[in-house]
C-alpha cells in the first residue's frame, strides 16, 4: 500500500497548481503527458459504499470502471478496485472483454460475474476529468493533478440503456467541478523527506472523493 494525500484547491488554477509544483525542492518533472480520465462507479441499491465513505469506515473499496481519452473509447478499459485503509491506498485490477458489450446491462453482468460482492452492483455515477503527472527523478514521490471535473449520474438509468446514448449525453447534463484536486502519493513507509515535501505544498490536506462528490452535486445524495 502507499500513502495518499488529498488536497481541494478551490482559489488556484489548474496552471498555477502545476507551477507550484515544478517550484517544489524535491525536484518534480512532468512523468507523463497530460491524459483524460473516464470512470463509472459502481454501489448498490442501498448505496452502501457511499455510506462508507459517509461514515468514515476505515477500510473500504471503491469498485469502478476506468479507461484513457475520449468517452467512445469506453470498451479500452479495465475494471479497478480501489483498496483504502485510512491515508493508505492500492489498487488491484480486473480486464473485462467489452467487444461484445452495448448496454448497461451487458457491462453490470460482467462486472457481478468478477466482483462476486455480497449486494448486487450497480452503475451509479459517471465523472471525467484531465490529469497531470509529476513526480522525483528517482521515482519515490508521485504528485497528480486533476481538473475539468464533471459528473454525470447514471443510477436511474435503465440497464438496458445503450452505451452509445450515455456517452451522446449533451453536455448541459454533466454537473462541473470548479475545484482541482492534487495527490500526493508516496510508499507505506517513514520517510521525513514527505514532510519537507509536503510543507512547500501552499494547500490544505482535506477529505475529498469524487465519487461522494459526484453523487451529491448531480442527484443530492448527502455525504
Amino acid at each position: 500500500m502507499r500513502y495518499e494525500r488529498k488536497y481541494q484547491i478551490d482559489n488556484m488554477s489548474a496552471d498555477q497548481i502545476r507551477l507550484t509544483i515544478r517550484m517544489n525542492p524535491a525536484g518534480f518533472i512532468t512523468s507523463y503527458p497530460d491524459r483524460i480520465v473516464n470512470n463509472i462507479y459502481f454501489d448498490s441499491i442501498d448505496f452502501s459504499k457511499l455510506r462508507e465513505n459517509r461514515d468514515g469506515i476505515s477500510k473500504r473499496v471503491k469498485i469502478r470502471y476506468r479507461w484513457y481519452g475520449g468517452l467512445e473509447d469506453f470498451r479500452t478499459g479495465i475494471l479497478e478496485f480501489k483498496q483504502k485503509e485510512n491515508l493508505l491506498g492500492k489498487k488491484e485490477k480486473a480486464e473485462l472483454d467489452l467487444k461484445e458489450v452495448h448496454d448497461l446491462q451487458d457491462l453490470v453482468q460482467m462486472v457481478r460475474a468478477v466482483t462476486k460482492s455480497e449486494k448486487p452492483l450497480l452503475p451509479v455515477l459517471m465523472n471525467r476529468y484531465r490529469r497531470s503527472y509529476f513526480e522525483t527523478t528517482n521515482g519515490t514521490y508521485r504528485i497528480t493533478v486533476d481538473d475539468d471535473l464533471e459528473f454525470y449520474p447514471i443510477f436511474e438509468k435503465n440497464l438496458n440503456t445503450p452505451f452509445q446514448e450515455i456517452i451522446e449525453a449533451d453536455a448541459a447534463d454533466w454537473i462541473k467541478e470548479t475545484a482541482c484536486i492534487l495527490e500526493f502519493k508516496y510508499p507505506d513507509k517513514d520517510d521525513p523527506f514527505v514532510d519537507q515535501i509536503s510543507q512547500n505544498l501552499p494547500f490544505r490536506l482535506t477529505k475529498y472523493s469524487k465519487f461522494a462528490t459526484g453523487l451529491q452535486k448531480s442527484v443530492g445524495i448527502s455525504v
